[in-house]
Order: structure tokens, then C-alpha cells, then sequence
């Protein structure tokens, strides 16, 4: 009985996570119907250069955004499974325990949503130097300013 209460737990958890990440893919898309880029978020902080943790598909989104703009770069994308990704990019791809040597980074961006919390406590006990932001939270700002002054 144990053993279905623990997998529909499971699934349950991952129902949830799932909901949380399309939730935050649709604010962004619709932000990005409306020709507003979340890239602003960048300018408004004077961070240029970005690096972007997880390469998840939230992370190749963020990518192909900042690749639009002419005034931002990606330093490079920071993820646990670097060995198997790196091939796979065309930017620097650091594992966890690599990050520590990134240099030229105004901010990183976390893009697995989920796990923020201990992905932020990580990366700052290496490099307390570098801010830590959630996609989540970029998506969130973006879209109140979106809304601000709108009436619907």
C-alpha cells in the first residue's frame, strides 16, 4: 500500500512542477506576443552579461532572447550535466564545480524553477560576488509591467 501511496505522491509532485513551469512558459510567451522582451529586466539591473543556469528548454528560450538583443551576451550556461551537454552548444557549458572560475558574469539566471532554492544557496556559497536570479521572477516583473497602467 506504501508503494502506491509513494508513487502517487511522486507523480503528484511532478503534476505540480510541470503545471508551475507551463504556467511561467505561457506569462513569457504572451509577454512576448505582446512585444515585450524580458531582457528589459537585464537593462533595468545594468547586466549584460549573462549567464544562464540549465539548459533545460526554459534555458535554450532565455538563450534564443538574449541572442536577439544586441546589447547582451551569454557568457556562458552552467549545468549539473555539462559533460553530456557541452557538445551540444556553441557557448562555454560549466558543470557546478566549475563555475567557481567563470569570470566576466554580471548575473546568472536559474532557469529550473522547481529547484531555485538550492540551486541559489550553491551557486552563491561558490561565488557570492554574482547575483542569483529565478526565471520565474523575471517573468513575474516583466508582467506586472506589463499590466501597469492597463486596464482590462
Amino acid at each position: 500500500m506504501d508503494e502506491y501511496k509513494e508513487k502517487y505522491e511522486k507523480e503528484a509532485a511532478l503534476r505540480k512542477k510541470n503545471a508551475v513551469i507551463i504556467n511561467h512558459m505561457a506569462k513569457w510567451m504572451m509577454l512576448l506576443e505582446d512585444g515585450i522582451s524580458i531582457c528589459d529586466f537585464f537593462f533595468e539591473k545594468d547586466c549584460k552579461r549573462i549567464a544562464v543556469y540549465g539548459a533545460s528548454a526554459i534555458g535554450r528560450v532565455l538563450i534564443k532572447e538574449i541572442e536577439r538583443t544586441n546589447d547582451l551576451s551569454v557568457v556562458c550556461i552552467v549545468d549539473k550535466n555539462a559533460e553530456r551537454i557541452r557538445k551540444n552548444y556553441y557557448y562555454p557549458v560549466l558543470g557546478v564545480d566549475e563555475y567557481i572560475n567563470v569570470e566576466n558574469v554580471d548575473m546568472v539566471v536559474v532557469t529550473p524553477i522547481a529547484y531555485y532554492d538550492q540551486i541559489q544557496k550553491d551557486l552563491l556559497r561558490q561565488r557570492p560576488d554574482i547575483p542569483v536570479v529565478n526565471i520565474a521572477r523575471i517573468i513575474e516583473v516583466a508582467e506586472l509591467e506589463a499590466w501597469d497602467g492597463k486596464t482590462v
